[in-house]
Parts: structure tokens; sequence; C-alpha cells
């Protein structure tokens, strides 16, 4: 993967190349945009060019050097890559931060720092950050990546450059999801061209890589520790989160199993496989407008899980999920 690989984003691609080949680079990014679009990829790819030992003028990576592949698996000495803990990134977190950022680079030219998900920094790790992008050490680059700025401090979004990263066309969904593995050819050749497929992923591929759906993985092990009912007598926020990344998980499974004919395949690709012999097999005239309902509950379920950032009433929530689910 390089640069020249990278489908799509034609605006933000070129905006870094202009970037790279000016020798211009600020001291901060910030990349917004919906899941799926690719943001992740960009940046990682943004990291390789500054660092391959063997790019083109164009600034395209080798993809195949050491500095290369460190990178591609995050285990570069001079990069320092921040997830969130659970549902947010802790002040220890930026303080490991601050210590690598004071020290030299060890292989490169620039230290690096790329945080996912930044809006979940929470108030003491934004405040600390504040300070790093403040006073930026010399020769280092910070990338944050986030679905929702808003909810980064104003005083941190001024201090970065930001790119925004926007939906795929239909084409260029299509390109993308021929390398993913998580949808069949089958899939692919019977529902693309529909509407419920391309509501499915609204020009963002990257939500079905099988990757995007690893952190639910934790989550799967309270159904088996914890059954509904009490995830419900005990009603708080938390406990409520975990109900909808649950169902969230069984419509996707849901979605996997209309899309795939083949049985195999399906249940290779099903993230929680215990409820899997529950699912029952529709006939082929069934399965499209099937597949259309899970979709809009599906759509419903992630503008539940974007407002659980305010104090919804916690009862009246779930009874409306109640009612999504059953409808």
């Amino acid at each position: 993967m390089s640069f020249r690989n990278i489908i799509g984003q034609g605006i933000p691609l070129r905006i870094l190349r202009g970037m790279l080949k000016k020798g211009r680079l600020p001291h901060a990014f910030l990349f917004t945009g919906e899941p799926g679009v690719g943001k992740l990829l960009t940046a990682k790819e943004l990291l390789k060019a500054i660092n391959c030992k063997n790019r083109d003028a164009e600034f395209n990576s080798c993809d195949d050097c050491r500095n290369c592949r460190l990178i591609g698996s995050f285990n570069f000495p001079d990069l320092f890559f921040i997830k969130p803990e659970g549902d947010q990134i802790k002040v220890e977190t930026i303080r490991e931060l601050n210590e690598f950022l004071s020290k030299t680079p060890y292989e490169g030219s620039t230290k690096m720092v790329l945080i996912n998900e930044a809006d979940k920094l929470n108030m003491n790790a934004a405040n600390a950050f504040l300070k790093t992008l403040e006073e930026p050490p010399r020769d280092s680059l910070i990338i944050l990546i986030t679905e929702k700025p808003d909810l980064l401090p104003d005083t941190i979004r001024s201090r970065c450059v930001r790119i925004a990263f926007t939906p795929l066309s239909k084409g260029e969904t299509l390109e993308v999801l021929k390398g993913l593995k998580t949808v069949s050819s089958s899939a692919r050749e019977e529902f693309s061209g529909t509407e419920a497929f391309e509501a499915l992923i609204e020009g963002r591929p990257g939500l079905m890589a099988e990757e995007h759906f690893g952190k639910y993985i934790e989550v799967l092990k309270h159904l088996h520790e914890e059954t509904f009912k009490s995830l419900e007598e005990d009603l708080k926020k938390e406990r409520l989160m975990i109900i909808i990344e649950l169902l969230l998980i069984y419509l996707r499974d849901r979605i996997v199993d209309l899309v795939n004919k083949n049985l195999t395949q399906t249940h290779s690709l099903i993230i929680n496989k215990d409820l899997f012999p529950a699912m029952n097999r529709l006939p082929d005239s069934g399965r499209l407008k099937e597949l259309q309902v899970i979709i809009e509950k599906y759509r419903k379920l992630l503008h539940i899980r974007e407002l659980m950032q305010f104090n919804l009433n916690l009862k009246i929530t779930w009874n409306y999920i109640k009612t999504i689910i059953q409808a």
C-alpha cells in the first residue's frame, strides 16, 4: 500500500503530497470524516512516506523496507500510537506521550504521534495534551483522527490543520470491497447496485473490514457473563451501551448471513457464532426485503449510540430500543 493505492480521497491526498513536496508539514493534523472512509489508512501512509527509504518523487512509499513494515504494524520506534482504553484516553497515556516526545528520534528524523478516536480524550488528558500542542517539540508530527471533531475542545482543534475525508463514490466503494474478505464475491454480484447494499456501505467500505468489528469482541464477553435481563434490571449508561453494542453485532451478523449464500463462508465471517444457529435462512425472494429492514434498524441504533453522549433518560431510551428491535 502507498498513496498511489489509496482509492478515493483525492483532495486529502493532493494536500498531503503538496505539503510533503514543499517540506512544510504542520506540527499537528486533524483527520476528520465518517468511519470507514480511510482516515487511519491515509495517516499510516503519510508516516510511511516521511520515513520510507525508497519513496519515489510523488512520495509513494515502497511498503517493503523495514521502516514501512514497522509503521504498518505500529511498531516503529519513533511512532507513538494511541487508541482509547475502553471508552476514553487517559491522562497517564498523554504523560507517556510527552516523555516519548522529549527524546530525540531513534531511527528517523521525526517523532510521530498517531491518536485514533481522539475525541475519547478525557478532560484531564485533553488539558495535558493541549500543553503539548501549544509548545510542540521540534521535529515532531502529531495526527489526530476522529469521526466526532465537535467533541474535541476548540483549543485543540484550532491548533491542528484539519483534513476532511468524505465518503467514497459507488465505483470507488466497490473497488475497495474487492480487496476485503468479509463480503463474498457472490454477495457483491447479487447486491451491488441495489439500494439495500448501497445503504449498508454508504461510501464507507471500511465498515465491512473485519478489523472494524474487532473492538466488539470484548463486548461479546458480556453476553456470556450476564443476560439482557440482568443488564436491564440495573440500567446504567455503561450497561445500556453494552446492550446497544450487542444488538449492533447481532444485526451486523444478520446482514452477513443475508448477503452470503454460502453457509460455510457465512459462518467464518460471523462475530457472535453462539447466536448464529438461531438465524433462520430465508429463501432468495425474501432476503433483499429482510436486508432492507435490518439496515434500517442498524441505522437507528447507530443514531442512538451517537446520542448517548448526551444525558438521555435511560428508561425511555431502552424502551425505544425495544420498539426498534421488535418492529
